[in-house]
């Protein structure tokens, strides 16, 4: 999700915060302007492991553990993923 905050202006040669009409700085009278923005976004990591032992000499894994979190067959309703313990 992205985050966009209102823009801040400041004037270049003394520093003082400006309005957004502000041509001129009131206080110094500079033309030029400093403009902020915080930009932000959110990340999420997540994590998923699967385990399975074979014994020796056979072809097919007779246990298997599930953890973390997996695509969903429905991406509609589980947009983000299905979360699996077994």
């Amino acid at each position: 999700m992205k985050n966009i905050s209102k823009p801040i202006y400041y004037c270049k040669s003394c520093n003082k915060e400006l309005t957004s009409i502000d041509k001129i700085c009131p206080y110094c009278g500079n033309d030029k302007r400093l403009i902020k923005l915080i930009i932000s976004e959110t990340i999420e990591v997540r994590s998923s492991l699967i385990a399975r032992k074979f014994p020796q000499g056979f072809r097919n894994w007779v246990l298997e553990i599930i953890s973390g979190w997996f695509s969903s067959g429905d991406t509609i309703k589980h947009l983000k993923g299905v979360k699996k313990l077994d």
